[in-house]
Formats: structure tokens, sequence, C-alpha cells
């Protein structure tokens, strides 16, 4: 059982409350990673993950011989069931053409019936014939829940950037993909070509529960470029955005502004860099937008419940949020702060507080109790604090995990530190109907690693039952 971390002032400790299900760190030598985590409707565990050197033995199950990009799924005590993977080829013989590629795992959602969904995105880099190349395509597929393969998807482009930031499936079944592309011409699976020349912009997608794209919406233009990062569905169907802009953009409804007039450089594309927040009906119309009142930011998880949005991400100097101005501890070096910040499902702002480290602070995600309070997990350094609440157990040079319910913008109810094996990487967070927490990351010199090991990274799945 790990260590549930010291009680401190009054603050409970989520140990008196809740107990680890289990904690499984996955693999030795190599490059791990915890991307991204779903939790079924009976408690199975997906983790979509990425393993730059080998796969790693995910202790019994099926798994393939290799992969690059997987799809695992876990029982809820954390037994292996099976292991879906894409998988790198490379390409680069010495000559022309001469290609690398890398494959990397980036978003996974699962369905009312087990059905689960896994986004990839692959990087080609380098030259063809004295030219250089940069392409990224995203693959999208869904399994059945034994991990049987159901249908692909390819969303093809030209060369330029692409990425799919989030999938989620609506009531209907069908499948949400959100993601952003550079320049014109991708096909997502209508022969259409979609995107703005020289821009960045993001898009989404819905696709039938054959596969087939049902509607497909960009949002961008001359006038405005846009981010993806999350995505989260309503009780009723409806499905919220969160990204970052520039410029001017709309989503069906009002003219969303960034807080720099809107007005782009003369030479060169404007860096996304104001937050938004959308909601959608399945149909893809517009609902309402919000972008948010700070400025080199960038939300990195939202979760949706009858309670209302919760965002959470970083900051580098100041958010105002429902009357609120929460400014950044730390300016200096490209540090920055976490946040978490709560809505009413009707966009009103509700509250917003601080999550500070004394050094630059990976942030995993938020998710929504049954009882309405917000989970929230990051890795911090040394001392920590959640608003106001210093967060005892998090000393040391590398970040540790800290996991903490809130109630309000200064209501720490509990809190957990994860015991220290090596540093923790970013990951992500999800929460079921039975407020189970699950947490998908990657730690550097586990305890499995062995000595002369140094940076590699192992996948961390961690799960606390209250």
């Amino acid at each position: 059982m790990p260590d549930a971390g010291r009680g401190d002032g009054g603050l409970p400790d989520a140990g008196a409350a809740a107990s680890t299900s289990f904690e499984r760190v996955i693999g030795a030598v190599g490059q791990d990673e915890g991307r991204s985590v779903a939790v079924a409707p009976d408690g199975d565990v997906l983790v979509a993950s990425t393993h730059f050197v080998a796969l790693p033995d995910f202790g019994g199950g099926r798994q393939p011989e290799r992969g690059t990009a997987a799809l695992s799924r876990f029982s809820a005590r954390g037994m292996h069931r099976w292991t879906y993977a894409e998988w790198d080829e490379r390409t680069c013989g010495g000559g022309e053409p001469c290609i690398t590629s890398g494959l990397n795992a980036r978003a996974t959602a699962v369905d009312r019936d087990g059905r689960a969904a896994l986004a990839t995105v692959r990087h080609e880099e380098g030259s063809a014939f004295g030219e250089y190349l940069l392409r990224e395509t995203p693959r999208l597929t869904v399994l059945d829940a034994d991990g049987h393969v159901l249908w692909t998807r390819v969303i093809q482009g030209p060369a330029g950037g692409a990425d799919v930031s989030d999938l989620g499936f609506d009531r209907e079944g069908n499948l949400l993909a959100w993601g952003h592309v550079g320049g014109p011409g991708w096909d997502f699976g209508d022969g259409q070509p979609h995107g703005v020349a020289l821009q960045e912009v993001s898009f989404l997608a819905s696709y039938s529960r054959q596969g087939e794209l049902r509607w497909a919406k960009v949002f961008g233009d001359a006038r405005g470029v846009s981010r993806s990062n999350a995505m989260a569905m309503t009780p009723d169907g409806d499905v919220v955005l969160a990204g970052e802009m520039a410029g001017r953009l709309s989503f069906g409804g009002p003219e969303l502004v960034d807080n720099e007039g809107g007005q782009f450089p003369e030479v060169g594309s404007p860096v996304p860099s104001r937050p938004f927040v959308v909601r959608l009906g399945s149909d893809g119309a517009h609902r309402w937008s919000r972008v948010l009142d700070t400025f080199d930011a960038e939300v990195k998880d939202l979760a949706v419940s009858a309670h209302g949005v919760a965002l959470g991400g970083r900051f580098h100097r100041r958010i105002v949020f429902a009357g609120k101005t929460i400014d950044a501890n730390f300016t200096e070096g490209g540090v920055a702060d976490g946040f978490v910040a709560v809505m009413g499902l009707d966009g009103e702002e509700r509250w917003a507080t601080s999550l500070r480290s004394s050094l630059d602070a990976p942030f995993f995600g938020v998710g929504w109790s049954p009882d309405g309070d917000v989970w929230t997990a990051s890795a911090m350094f040394d001392r920590a604090w959640v608003g106001e609440v210093e967060i005892p157990g998090a000393e040391g040079d590398e970040p540790r995990l800290v996991l903490a319910l809130l109630r309000g913008e200064d209501g720490v109810v509990s809190r957990f530190t994860a015991p220290r094996r090596g540093g923790v990487e970013e990951g992500d967070l999800a929460v079921d109907s039975r407020g189970v927490v699950v947490l998908a990351g990657a730690v550097t010199g586990g305890k499995s690693c062995g000595r002369g090991c140094g940076g590699a990274l192992e996948l961390l799945l961690l799960q606390r039952v209250p």
C-alpha cells in the first residue's frame, strides 16, 4: 500500500476516506508514457500509452509481440485483459527518400456498450528527392469490448501538422474526434478538403457506429487560428470543447476575440494562447462559447457532469475568473502555475483556484466526484499549494504526484501524495460515476528501473476507491 502522506492542520488525508484499489508500474527500461485514461461502465480501465523502445509485459491477458502506440484494458482490480497496438515503421535506409517516423497514442474513450476508441498520430520527417518533408497523420480506431477492431479511419492530408487531442462517444454511440490541422486539404472522410492556408485551425468530426463520417466542422479562417486541447460530453448528449485561440473566431455564435485585440502580425501566424470553452449540440450546433480572461495559458483537461464544467490547466501570468484575479506565482524562465476553474452548464463562471509549486508542475487532469466536488491531479516540486492550502509531502528535486479533492475555491476536502519513485511525468485522470479515481502517467527511474536506467520512463497506473 502506498504512503498516503501526512495529515496537516486539520486537512484530512485522502487515505482516511479512500483506499488504493491497485497501483501498478509497468515496464522496465524504455520510454513509456500514459497518455490518456477512461473508465468503462463496468469499472474496467482503458489506458492509451506510447512505448518508444519496446512494448512492455503488461502481465497476463492478450497482448501483441510488438507495438509503439497501445490501448490496454484492465479490470477494476488491475488485471490486464488485452492490449491492442500499432507500431512504427522506419523507412530511412541511407538514401532518398529518407523518412523517419514516430507514432504516438493521443487519446482514448469508451462508450456505454464497452466499445473503446484510440487516436494515434504518425509523425514523418525527413527528405524526399531534395525536399524537406513533414507530415502528421491522425488515425482513429474503434474496438469492441474484447479488443477486436471494428473500424479504422485515417484523416488524410498534405504535408503539414495535425493532431487529435481528445475523443468522446455521444449517447447514440457515434464517435467525436476533437483535433487541429495546419494548412488546407485535409479529408476527414467525406472526400472534401478542409482547412485554411498557412493557418492552424481546430476541427470536430463525428463518425457513425460503422465508422462513416456524419459531419465535420473546422473552426478558424484567415482572421483567426485555434488549437484543440480537451473535450467532454454533457449528461444530455452535448459536447464541451476547450482549446486556445488567437485573432477572431466563431463556433457558430458570437465572435470570440482574443485580448490582444484580434490583430494578426504582419509576418507569420500568431500562436494560439488565449483559452476558450465552447458547448455544441451532438449535431455541432452552437449552444454557447466563452473566451477566458487570461493570456499565455492553456486548458489541459475538462470534465463535465450535472454539477457543471470543470477546467484545469496551466498559466504564466494571471487569470481573471468569476470576478477573482489569480496571479501566477512564478513567471520567469517559462515556469507555469496550474489552475482549476468551474463553470455552470450554461457557461456561467463560478470559481477558480491555483495549483502552485516551487518549480514548473506538470498537470494531469480534473474530474467530478458524485457529490459535486472536483478532483485534480498534478505533479508538484518541493513546496506545493492548492489555493491557499499548503500540501505537505511534495518535498524534493523531482515532481511528486498530488491528488486533491476541492470543494469550492478555498476548500481542499482531502489530498493524497503518491510515494516517491522518481520524477512524475504528465498524464491523465478519470473519475467514474461511482467516484473511483484513475490516473495514468509515467515515472522516471521507477522501482523496476534498475541501476544505470537513467531517465527511462515507466507507465504508472493508479486507482483509488472512495
